[in-house]
Order: structure tokens, then C-alpha cells, then sequence
């Protein structure tokens, strides 16, 4: 029951007796100072939470000021399928306006697959119960007295959850989103944990919470970075990958418990079951690690390679990551061929097909696309519902840029005719309209989505490099991830960062009203076909 070290105690000042859970701790502390001084703890360079970022980015106060922090104990058992979770979060207000609830996505509740999902055994606030609410993935839980600015609530919340089966085969021209790609349940023996923890949603700028519905396509929305405090008992022998870091691990005669920690990251995933196993090696200062089948260590070979060539690449053309761990997990998805969470990727190597395995260059690449929304999301943040092509876009085009250097001209040029000049010849053998890139998830279709927004946007970056010069692109790319790490991005801030890079900004905006702002595939893919390829992994 131990969710805070003693070593973070002691520097906190606290007393030196066995610690008490921080999920606990935090929500029976005598006020608001006592909750402060415990977060300033979290954010100290030698805390535990610094050890999931590297020793160069330890430094939270210039990634963020006033972060939640969640502290979590969770319980996974396999029979019946129950997931338990007990949190609470140290949220503060930083917007003018006085809030009176506070919003929460939870993915385990479901949305049309798995309805009602989640029940809520008790919810407080401050040590006061509270009523809350479920309303699909949204939940809602009302404050005793308003937030002002500045002002902190601490959320206590006690739920259960059953794990669904993610056998369900959702079709090309059905919806595509993070509830139907199978990212929360459990198949084929693995645990995909993605978006089972409660998260608290943004506010707009007037003053609303964001929390629609799940989209039609792709992600459910973006999040605040924050600070993640895990303990997860597990079954005996489970193996698992987590967002951050693991510190310690205990096996007892019922149980494996895990404790990790991640800082600077939107959400907290895991991935676990039996029969697993992980590779690692280091890339200077990022570990990386694989966790695969034990029956098929040919799995993990080659993911392992795949991964430290793609990151190589990367930290060399975009600058290194906060992140001092990233976890490649081998595991089941729907349609899509892999998904992405801070810090941790997966990628499904059977999608589609029964029988042993067998190496596919699709496994190749959805690792780089996955990979590099590493940049392109979990530390950049975007809105994946209003402008789904931003981190798309920069992902498949960064996939590209791997695939060039490790399989030549002539292997990207086989896979742009498959992934983005058939798709959008079957666009117009459908009479289906080509569509701008920048408008938000909700106006495609699955065959335009995957056309548009992964295919032929990421073409605008290789436009970009043959006007302005690839050392200007991958300079204004390296501003605009050090300038917006760990904060939320828009299209006009990335298109600042391309003009600020170059003599000729009108250039730039020229290239983006052509291949993101209209719609040209038909003319430019389906009557040159000489565009680089992109292949659209979720």
C-alpha cells in the first residue's frame, strides 16, 4: 500500500516511518498548503518522478507550473476480467474563471461498445463526498465550493471496471476511434490498458471543460501534461510496460506489484499478461524496450532494431526527447497496425493474419510512424479532433524519412503508390470529393481520413524541404519542438516556425494553402504519382 518513497518523504521533510499511500495521503491532508508542499516535492530534480525524464530535462519548472499530479493504486484480476482503481488528483485552477465541477475522460466506461462499463464506488473532494456522474466517457465530479483561481482540488475517486474483449472486427467504412481500435480490453491474452485512468480534461478559453464525445476517427482528445504516481498489483508472473519508469517491482506468493512514476506525460498506459517478455538497450540517454512474446524472440529482435534506428534518426533530425524510457509493446489492435501513448508504443505483428509469425515491412513502419509521435503529440501536443493532420501529418512524414534512409528512392516510391495514389484513385472511382487536409476528424470518412490526412498531407513537408531547403525545415521543426514542448500546438504556430525559418515566407504559405488548405490529390498524386509514401497506421 506504499505509493510514496521514503526517499521522497524524507526529502519532502516528512517524518521517516513507513510511508502511507499517496493516494491516500493526498486526500486526507489538513488542507490546501499541506497538498502544495507535497507537490513541490513531486517537482524537485532528484525526485522520483524526475527519474522518467533524462538527467537533462529534470528541470520541471521550465516545463510547467502547477501541474495534477495523480496518484494511483490499481488492481488487475484475470477472472473474473476487473480492473480497480483508487486516485486522487491534485488539480489547480488556472483559468480566471471560478470552477464547479471538475471533468474527467475515462475510456473503461466506454461509449458504444461497452456502455456503462465503469461503476463508481465513491468520489470526494477535499475528504467531502461529492456527487459524480458518468455520461459515456465523461465524468463529471461537482465541487463542495467553488475553485477560484490558483485554488487547488484534491479528487479522490474508487472505481471498478470490467475488462472487454477487443475481438470486435470494426470495417473500413465504419468509425475508427480509440474505443473501437481495441486500446482499452484485453485479447489474445494481453492487457491493453490505453485511456483506463481517469484524466482530467482541458478547459477552453471561456471557461467550458473539453469533453465531447469520442470522434468518428482517431484520438479522443488532448490533456494537460502531468505528474503519474502508479502502483499496480498484477497476476503472479504478468510481464508489463508502462508510461515513465518502473522503480521497483515485488513478487509475492498472488500477486506481482509494479511501482512506476512518469512526469511531463498527457496520459499514463499500460500494457501487461503472461507469457511475456522484454528486451532493452540504450540509445545515449533514452532506454528503449520491447516486450514480446517468450515463444517468439524473433519478435523482439526485430522491433528491438526497428526502434533504435528509427529513434536515432529522429533525436538526430528533431532533438532528443524529455523522456528517459520508451516502451515498443507487441500487442492486438483493430484495424489500425499499432497506437501511440506517451512513452509507449504498440504494434501489432499478427494484424489481420493467423498463424507464426512473419517479419512484414508494415511492422517496420508503423514502429516509425509510432515512434515519432513520441515529438509528435505525446510532447507536442495538438487537438487530434480539430486539427487531426497536425501530428498525423509530421508523424508519417517523419516514417518517410526513416524509410528513404533504410530502404532507398525506389522502395518509398512503391509504397507512395500503394498508400496514397490507390487510395485516392479509389476516392474518385467512388465519386467521393477530395477534401482539404485541416478540417476537423469529424468531416471524413475512414477511406478520406486515412487518404488525406496520412497520406497526402505529409507530402506539404517534402514541398516544404524542395523550396526552402531541408536544413531550414529540420531547423524550424527542432524551434518548434523545443518551443512547444509540453504544451499544446496549433497549425498557425507550426507555419510560424516554418516562416521564421526561411527568407521567403510566402513560399511557405503558398505550399500550405495548396497541400493542407485545399484539395489538389486528384491532380497532383493521381496525374504525376511522384510524390515520397506514407502508410496510415492509427
Amino acid at each position: 500500500m506504499f505509493g510514496w518513497t521514503l526517499g521522497d518523504l524524507a526529502r519532502a521533510g516528512e517524518v521517516s516511518a513507513p510511508p502511507v499511500a499517496l493516494v491516500d495521503r493526498l486526500a486526507a491532508v489538513d488542507g490546501e498548503r499541506e497538498a502544495a508542499r507535497l507537490l513541490r516535492a513531486s517537482l524537485r530534480s532528484d525526485s522520483d518522478f524526475a527519474r522518467s525524464l533524462r538527467p537533462g530535462a529534470r528541470d520541471h519548472g521550465a516545463v510547467f507550473d502547477d501541474p495534477t499530479l495523480y496518484a494511483v493504486e490499481a488492481s488487475l484480476a484475470p477472472d473474473p476480467d476487473t480492473l480497480s482503481v483508487r486516485m486522487t488528483s491534485v488539480w489547480t485552477n488556472a483559468s480566471p474563471e471560478p470552477v464547479t465541477e471538475v471533468v474527467f475522460r475515462v475510456l473503461a466506461n466506454g461509449q458504444d461498445l461497452w456502455p456503462d462499463n465503469a461503476r463508481l464506488l465513491s468520489a470526494r473532494v477535499d475528504g467531502v463526498p461529492v456527487v459524480a456522474t458518468f455520461s459515456d466517457t465523461i465524468l463529471r465530479v461537482a465541487l463542495p465550493q467553488p475553485v477560484a483561481l490558483g485554488q487547488m482540488a484534491r479528487v479522490y475517486l474508487d472505481l471498478v471496471a470490467g475488462l472487454p474483449s477487443t475481438e470486435h472486427t470494426p470495417s473500413w467504412t465504419g468509425p475508427l476511434n480509440a474505443e473501437r481500435v481495441g486500446i482499452f480490453g484485453k485479447r489474445d491474452g494481453v492487457v491493453n490498458l490505453g485511456g483506463w485512468l481517469p484524466v482530467i480534461v482541458p478547459r477552453l478559453p471561456g471557461g467550458a471543460w473539453d469533453a465531447p464525445p469520442l470522434p468518428r476517427h482517431g484520438e479522443t482528445g488532448w490533456t494537460e501534461p502531468a505528474l503519474f504516481d502508479v502502483w499496480l498489483d498484477l497476476p503472479p508472473a504478468w510481464e508489463v510496460a508502462t508510461t515513465g519508469v518502473e522503480l521497483s517491482r515485488t513478487d509475492e506468493p498472488h500477486r506481482r506489484r509494479i511501482h512506476a512514476t512518469a512526469s511531463a506525460v498527457r496520459e499514463f498506459a499500460v500494457e501487461a499478461g503472461p507469457g511475456l517478455m522484454v528486451t532493452a538497450t540504450d540509445i545515449d540517454d533514452v532506454r528503449l524496450r520491447v516486450m514480446y512474446p517468450i515463444a517468439h524472440p524473433e519478435i523482439g529482435r526485430d522491433l528491438l532494431r526497428y526502434g533504435e534506428r528509427a529513434l536515432r534518426l529522429f533525436v538526430d533530425r528533431f532533438g532528443p526527447l524529455a523522456q528517459a524510457e520508451i516502451d515498443v509493446v507487441d500487442a492486438p489492435v483493430n484495424v489500425a497496425l499499432g497506437s501511440e501513448f506517451p512513452g509507449l508504443v504498440t504494434i501489432d505483428t499478427h494484424h489481420a493474419a493467423q498463424g507464426p509469425y512473419v517479419r512484414s515491412r508494415y511492422h517496420e513502419w508503423t514502429l516509425a510512424h509510432e515512434l515519432a509521435h513520441q515529438w509528435w503529440a505525446a510532447e507536442v501536443g495538438s487537438d487530434p479532433r480539430a486539427e487531426p493532420w497536425l501530428d498525423e501529418a509530421l508523424a508519417a512524414w517523419s516514417a518517410s524519412l526513416y524509410w528513404r534512409r533504410e530502404h532507398g528512392s525506389v522502395a518509398l516510391e512503391a509504397r507512395h503508390r500503394e498508400d496514397v495514389v490507390l487510395p485516392h484513385a479509389d476516392m474518385r472511382d467512388q465519386g467521393l470529393a477530395d477534401l482539404p487536409a485541416n478540417l476537423d476528424s469529424e468531416a471524413y470518412d475512414l477511406l478520406r481520413y486515412a487518404a488525406v490526412i496520412y497520406g497526402r498531407a505529409p507530402l506539404w513537408f517534402d514541398a516544404l524541404g524542395a523550396a526552402i531547403g531541408d536544413e531550414e525545415l529540420f531547423g524550424a521543426l527542432q524551434a518548434y519542438y523545443d518551443t512547444h514542448h509540453c504544451r499544446r500546438a496549433t497549425a498557425d504556430d507550426l507555419v510560424a516556425a516554418l516562416k521564421a525559418s526561411t527568407d521567403h515566407p510566402e513560399q511557405v504559405d503558398a505550399l500550405f494553402r495548396r497541400w493542407i488548405g485545399e484539395a489538389h490529390g486528384f491532380e497532383d498524386l493521381l496525374e504525376t504519382a511522384a510524390a515520397p509514401a506514407v502508410v496510415p497506421p492509427l
